[in-house]
This record gives structure tokens, sequence and C-alpha cells, in this order.
């Protein structure tokens, strides 16, 4: 049991800064280039 929400952690982390990444690349696409 311990291991298996050890395991959905991980994967909750993972998908967590794919998403954050998406995030913050699209804000730079959308803010910084006028800059």
């Amino acid at each position: 049991m311990k291991n298996l929400l050890r395991n959905f952690l991980t994967l909750a982390v993972a998908l967590f800064c794919a998403v954050w990444e998406v995030v913050v690349h699209g804000r730079r696409h959308d803010g910084t280039d006028h800059l």
C-alpha cells in the first residue's frame, strides 16, 4: 500500500511539473516575445 501511494505521488509530481512547464512556456511565448 505504501509503495502504491509513493508511485502515485511520483506520477502526480511528474504530471504537475509537465503542466507547469507548459504553462510557463506558454506565458513566455505570449508575453516576453514582445519585450
